[in-house]
């Protein structure tokens, strides 16, 4: 314990581990069709739009945005952005018809869900003028050495669901925030349920399989 103290103490506060406040709702179907239309995957659709999500922490934001080639390829691609991270100071929200300006449709004219944009302006020189990693897809424009207007595109949202994800954020980031209390989920690996454990259900309890009589 003295050890983990002292690791605290070295830390910066908003290192800190943080607790769950807020988990975006995703719609599946959706997901699936942004994965199928605009990575040309079959195959890997289901399984990379289950292991998206985008999660509100007290101290920033947690996304999943797997990256998935034909049928043979998935990898995941976690990202956490700390709320003091200025790269994540900038405007983030719902994305909509030239919103975030001037990307003309970043919503994708809401063919694969509601999309939340993270968005900076006028960012020059690296890790600046690249996308931030926390979306499916990204967009920029160019004016000279200046790469403009970065912006991360998570897709798949349920409807309403951007508008709700921003307030979590700024609430959240403003110190006003509820936290969540999970259930214990049985999972290996994978997301297989552990064996005599029954799958788990968002929400609902966990029931512990009944212990079965040793053989003699």
């Amino acid at each position: 314990m003295a050890i983990v103290m002292s690791e605290y103490q070295r830390r910066m506060p908003i290192t800190l581990p943080g607790r769950l406040v807020y988990t975006a709702q995703i719609d599946q179907s959706k997901l699936e069709c942004f994965y199928c239309i605009c990575c040309c995957t079959i195959c890997n659709k289901a399984s990379a739009a289950r292991r998206s999500f985008i999660d509100v922490y007290t101290n920033g934001v947690m996304t999943n945005t797997p990256t998935v080639s034909g049928c043979c390829m998935q990898m995941d691609n976690v990202h956490f952005m700390f709320f003091d991270d200025p790269r994540l100071g900038g405007s983030n929200g719902k994305a909509g018809c030239c919103t975030p300006f001037p990307c003309p449709c970043p919503n994708l004219c809401d063919c694969c869900g509601e999309v939340y944009y993270f968005y900076r302006c006028c960012g020059c020189g690296v890790p600046a003028c690249f996308p931030l990693g926390l979306g499916h897809a990204w967009a920029l424009a160019f004016f000279g050495c200046f790469s403009c207007c970065i912006t991360d595109l998570f897709c798949g949202l349920a409807p309403g669901e951007g508008e709700r994800l921003e307030k979590a954020i700024q609430m959240t980031r403003a110190g006003n925030y509820v936290l969540i209390d999970y259930p214990p989920l049985n999972f290996m690996p994978m997301g297989q349920p552990m064996m005599g454990q029954p799958a788990a259900v968002p929400g609902q309890p966990v029931e512990a399989a009944p212990s079965q009589p040793a053989k003699v």
